[in-house]
């Protein structure tokens, strides 16, 4: 991998984050499954475990630049692209089980689409 990266970008270290990364996503993911029966709570819980998931991962990364400093800006972008790289596949996995849901239309009707841009 570092033949394809420049070196002052490499992080030796980085095939652990995919794996942290995994683990707190499985973690909170568990907890969104259990709150699949009353949306309310589903929606609060996915908002909050979003925001409790980026804390966590910024004070990974903070704590990391205090320790190693030299090292920070390599484990900041593998760590950046391991997040976004779980963010896409776990958006796209909410929308394709979630995004199709019934929602109320000001004319009192239903729309299965999922989406309000039909509204007149």
């Amino acid at each position: 991998m570092g033949n394809y990266i420049p070196a002052k970008w490499y992080y030796p270290g980085f095939v652990w984050l995919p794996c942290f990364i995994a683990i707190v996503t499985a973690i909170l993911h568990w907890g969104l499954v259990k709150r699949l029966g009353d949306s309310k709570k589903f929606i609060r819980y996915y908002m909050g475990s979003t925001g409790l998931k980026l804390f966590i991962y910024l004070t990974i990364i903070i704590v990391f630049a205090f320790i190693n400093k030299p090292m920070v800006i390599p484990f900041a972008l593998s760590f950046f692209f391991f997040y976004f790289s779980f963010t896409v596949f776990e958006v796209a996995e909410a929308y394709k089980n979630f995004g199709n849901t019934t929602s109320i239309v000001p004319d009192g009707g239903a729309s299965k689409t999922g989406n309000i841009s039909n509204i007149n």
